[in-house]
């Protein structure tokens, strides 16, 4: 059953739906507030593997943040689309175009429009 809340529009049946909308208005916020205009952002289609139950979505990342890595970006994914049973990132892998993306890399290796796909890690598909 779809429900939206006619305020905001926000779908009220998926919670991990309704956290990924605050995130990307917290982002557009800070973004329009910021001298630099929305050249350190992309946007990201991502696609979740099945085991992880969630719908392929687009995604914005900030590239503003120096240093930031693939695992800070895991991070980022399992908090704003309520992957619990993944804490810290650890336990997703990432790849784009059928290629790894190791988790010490820089976000920077990605691309405007890029599609991520999103999966469990070897280590932790055996635990479930």
């Amino acid at each position: 059953e779809r429900r939206l809340d006619a305020q905001n529009g926000v779908n009220q049946s998926h919670p991990f739906i309704n956290r990924v909308v605050v995130v990307m208005a917290e982002l557009l916020t800070t973004m329009s507030s910021s001298k630099q205009p929305h050249a350190s952002a992309i946007r990201l289609r991502i696609q979740f593997a099945t085991a992880l139950n969630r719908p392929r979505c687009w995604h914005l990342l900030d590239t503003s943040q120096s240093s930031q890595t693939i695992r800070d970006f895991c991070n980022t994914l399992a908090d704003t689309y309520g992957l619990e049973k993944v804490l810290n990132g650890d336990g997703l892998k990432i790849s784009v175009s059928g290629f790894y993306m190791p988790p010490d890399s820089d976000v920077r290796l990605l691309r405007d429009g890029d599609m991520m796909v999103v999966s469990i890690s070897k280590n932790l598909e055996d635990s479930l």
